[in-house]
């Protein structure tokens, strides 16, 4: 039996898990957002497990990920590692406090 999950159903699941801290808003919605997409290309259904996505998904700032990734740029912070995100990983999209990605 399956369940189909509605947004508020996703926000849900993060606050009631306690990882309601994890990601914004904006982000978890653009997770959500992606996973649908991800399940209409693939045709496949996913199983909503919070912590899979905490795992797997990250929300960081620009100056965040130059650190961790030691990305040298020129020029604007936020285009090196946009350009850097999609030569790696998969960019899930941007949030006003960053970026939202597949952690790598």
């Amino acid at each position: 039996m399956k369940t189909t999950i509605t947004q508020a159903d996703f926000y849900s699941a993060f606050d009631r898990s306690g990882r309601n801290h994890q990601f914004s808003r904006h982000a978890l919605r653009l997770i959500f957002e992606y996973l649908e997409q991800l399940e209409q290309d693939t045709e496949e259904e996913t199983e909503l497990d919070v912590v899979a996505v905490c795992c797997d998904y990250a929300e960081s700032s620009a100056s965040e990920l130059v650190h961790a990734y030691s990305i040298d740029f020129e020029g604007d912070e936020s285009d090196a590692v946009r350009e850097y995100l999609h030569n790696y990983t998969i960019l899930v999209g941007e949030t006003p406090d960053g970026f939202v990605h597949v952690q790598f």
